[in-house]
């Protein structure tokens, strides 16, 4: 096999890690649609910290990354 696919596969299975480990924010989303709490701001800029922070930034690294490695396999 090409290096570069098994790099992609890699990266891949990375990224549906991250993606899972991933808070779910539907809760957030669901209550402003069905009328929850009137203060509830559907697109609010909440500000991640910590864990939450890292998973976002490694998941946009790993999802960039996985662009490249495809597009590599593919030209060459």
């Amino acid at each position: 096999m090409d290096i570069w696919v098994i790099l992609s596969v890699v990266i891949s299975v990375v990224a549906i890690i991250l993606i899972g480990a991933q808070g779910s924010k539907s809760e957030d989303a669901s209550t402003a649609i069905m009328g929850g709490a009137q203060d509830t701001k559907l697109f609010a800029e909440t500000k991640e910290r910590g864990i939450d922070l890292f998973l976002t930034r490694a998941t946009a690294v790993t999802t960039g990354l996985f662009f490249v490695f495809i597009l590599l396999s593919w030209y060459l």
